[in-house]
C-alpha cells in the first residue's frame, strides 16, 4: 500500500540522515563537558535543580539571544536527567520562551522525567524515535524541521500524553508511526505544515485516550492515522485539513473505541468559547475503519468525489449526525465516481441501512435500500435482460423494501378492472364460457340482442348460471390463488360491443386485452410481494 511504501522510503531517509550527521552526543554526559555556560543555560541549571519552571518570556522568541538561547546538546543532556552535578527533580524539564539551537536527538533514550518545552523555537528537528518517555509538552512551540521532518517519534513509548497545542507550529512532518501513547494526543489549536506530504503520520499508532484535532487545528498536508488504535474519541471539530490534491484526513483501517466527531465547533463544546467550521479540503478516507459511533454534519463533509467509505463499520450515529435518508443519501454520493459506477461498492449502503434499523429508523433504512438498488442499476450492475424486471420490481414494491405497495397496486388494478368489466357487461361484450350454453336455443335467441348475456340471464338456464359480478370477476382475474368461479364462467367476447371512439376496436376486445394485462400483473405483483417478504425475513434473522 502507498502509505507503507512512504513509510519505508522515509525510514531509509532517516538512516541516511543519521549516517550523514553522526552527532557526537556521547561527549556531553556531564555538565562540565559543556564548558562555559551562557546566561540562559546557567539560568536553566539553577531552575531545574530547584524544580522550577524556567521562563524566558511569555511568547516565542523572535531570534536567538544569549539570554534565551540553549544548545540542542544541552537540552538533550537535561532531558535524559542530567548528572550528579545537575540532577532533574521529579517535575522534569520545564522551560518557556527559549530558542533551542539545533536538532534535539533523543532517539532510543529512556527518559524518566516529563519534558515541557513551551513557547520555544527549535532550529532543527526533534528525534524521540524508539525512546521511552513520560509526558511531552510542546504547547506554543515552533519547530523548524530538517529535510521536511519536524518531529521523528516513530515507535516512541510515551507513558502519558503528547501535547502540541495552543499555537504549536511544526514546519515539516510529525512522524508518530508505531508510537504507543498511554494518554492523549492533544493538538488543539496546533498548526502542522508539510504540503504535498504528511503533516502528521500516525500509522499503526496506539493511543489510550482521546485524539484532539480541534479548536483551530490546522493541517497543510495529509493527516494519517492508518491502522491506528484510539481508545476513546477522535475529535475534529473546528479543525481545518488542507491537501487539495490528495488525502487531507486518512483514517483507513483505524479503530476508534468511542466516537469519531467531524462537525463544526460550537460554544457548548468542552473547552470552546467560539463557533468554528470544520473544513476538509481534500479526501477523507475512512475505508476499513471500525468506529464505536460517528458524529458528523453536512457542513463538514468533503467535496463530491473526496469521500472513501468502503469497509467502514460503525455502531451508531451520535450527537448532531443526520439520520434521514435524504441527507445520508447525499453523504453516500460524495464517494468517488468510480465507486458509484463501474467499481460500485455496496457495503457503505448496507452498513448505513443496518445502523438506521438498529437505531429505530426502519423507514429511512428502506429508503437507503431503494437508493442502493437504483445506484446498482445506474452502475450497470443489473444485467441488461433483467433491467425491465428490476425497474418493475422497484416501481411495484420498492425493490422489496415496501411490499405493502403490492396491495396498493393490486387495489388499483382490481378497481380499474371492476369498471372495465362492468362497462363490457353493459355493452353486451361478456359471454358465458360454457359451450353447451352457447349452443342452447335460449342463447341463440338472444344472440342478436344489444346485450345477449343480460337477455339470456333472465331466462332458464341463464337463471341458474353463475351470476356475473364485475367486482368478483376483477378479483378473480387478478389474484392467482383465489377462485370465485367468475373467470371460469364468463369471458369478454372480442367481436361484441360497440367500437370505442377514436379506437378501431370493440369494447369486448379492449376488455379481453385488459383481462390479459390484469392477470399477468397479478402474477407479477404476487411474485414481487413474495420476493420482498423473503428479503424482509432474511434481514430480520
Amino acid at each position: 500500500m502507498q502509505e507503507f511504501e512512504d513509510a519505508n522510503r522515509d525510514e531509509a531517509d532517516d538512516t541516511e540522515e543519521r549516517e550523514g550527521r553522526a552527532p557526537a552526543y556521547g561527549r556531553y554526559d556531564k555538565l562540565a563537558d559543556f564548558g562555559a555556560l551562557n546566561p540562559a543555560e546557567a539560568r536553566v541549571v539553577e531552575g531545574v535543580q530547584a524544580g522550577a519552571f524556567v521562563r524566558f518570556g511569555k511568547q516565542r522568541p523572535a531570534e536567538p539571544e544569549p539570554a534565551n538561547c540553549l544548545r540542542a546538546e544541552f537540552v538533550r543532556y537535561l532531558a535524559r536527567g542530567g548528572c550528579d552535578t545537575c540532577r532533574l527533580t521529579e517535575k522534569g524539564l520545564r522551560v518557556r520562551g527559549a530558542w533551542i539551537d539545533g536538532g534535539v536527538d533523543l532517539q532510543g533514550c529512556k527518559i524518566e522525567f516529563p519534558i515541557e518545552l513551551v513557547s520555544c523555537v527549535f532550529k532543527g528537528a526533534i528525534n524521540v524515535a524508539t525512546a521511552e518517555t513520560r509526558d511531552i509538552t510542546l504547547n506554543g512551540s515552533r519547530i523548524i524541521g530538517e529535510r521536511k521532518r519536524a518531529i521523528h517519534a516513530a515507535a516512541v513509548r510515551i507513558d502519558g500524553s503528547l501535547n502540541m497545542r495552543n499555537g504549536f507550529h511544526a514546519l515539516g512532518e510529525v512522524r508518530l508511526a508505531g508510537a504507543q501513547i498511554s494518554g492523549m494526543l492533544a493538538c488543539m489549536g496546533g498548526r502542522f505544515e508539510n504540503p504535498g506530504g504528511y503533516s502528521i503520520y500516525a500509522a499503526e499508532t496506539q493511543i489510550g485516550s482521546n485524539v484532539y484535532l480541534r479548536d483551530g487545528f490546522i493541517s497543510k498536508g495529509n493527516v494519517s492515522f492508518f491502522g491506528a488504535e484510539i481508545g476513546r474519541e477522535l475529535q475534529c471539530w473546528g479543525g481545518k485539513f488542507v491537501e487539495p490534491d490528495g488525502r487531507a484526513l486518512s483514517m483507513r483501517m483505524v479503530k476508534i473505541g468511542d466516537t469519531l466527531r467531524i462537525r463544526p465547533q460550537t460554544k457548548d463544546d468542552p473547552g470552546s468559547t467560539r463557533e468554528m467550521p470544520t473544513v476538509i479540503d481534500g479526501a477523507l478516507d475512512l475505508r476499513g475503519g471500525r468506529l464505536g459511533a460517528l458524529e458528523d454534519a453536512e457542513a463538514s463533509w468533503p467535496k463530491p468525489g473526496n469521500l472513501r467509505l468502503d469497509g467502514l463499520v460503525y455502531d451508531r450515529f451520535d450527537g448532531v449526525a443526520p439520520v434521514d435518508a435524504e441527507t445520508r443519501g447525499r453523504w453516500l454520493r460524495l464517494q468517488r465516481p468510480e465507486e458509484l459506477a463501474a467499481s460500485f461498492r455496496p457495503q457503505p449502503f448496507e452498513q448505513l441501512m443496518s445502523v438506521l434499523r438498529a437505531m429505530g429508523h426502519p423507514e429511512e433504512a428502506r429508503r437507503i435500500g431503494v437508493q442502493k438498488q437504483r445506484q446498482l442499476a445506474h452502475a450497470g450492475k443489473v444485467p441488461l435482460y433483467l433491467r425491465p424486471a428490476h425497474w418493475l420490481f422497484g416501481v411495484a414494491v420498492g425493490y422489496g423494501y415496501w411490499t405493502s405497495r403490492a396491495l396498493l397496486w393490486g387495489l388499483l388494478f382490481m378497481i380499474a378492472g371492476h369498471f372495465i368489466f362492468a362497462a363490457a357487461w353493459r355493452a353486451g361484450a361478456m359471454a358465458p364460457t360454457d359451450g353447451h350454453m352457447l349452443r342452447s336455443p335460449q342463447w341463440l335467441a338472444c344472440a342478436d340482442k344489444p346485450n345477449p348475456a343480460a337477455c339470456w340471464a333472465k331466462q332458464p338456464p341463464g337463471l341458474d348460471y353463475e351470476v356475473f359480478s364485475p367486482t368478483l370477476y376483477s378479483i378473480d382475474v387478478f389474484l392467482p390463488i383465489v377462485e370465485f368461479g367468475q373467470e371460469s364462467a364468463w369471458s369478454p367476447s372480442a367481436p361484441r360491443g360497440p367500437k370505442t371512439p377514436g379506437v378501431e376496436t370493440t369494447v369486448g376486445a379492449l376488455a379481453w386485452v385488459w383481462r390479459t394485462i390484469q392477470e399477468a400483473m397479478g402474477y407479477l405483483l404476487s411474485a414481487f410481494a413474495v420476493a420482498g417478504g423473503a428479503r424482509l425475513a432474511r434481514r430480520e434473522e
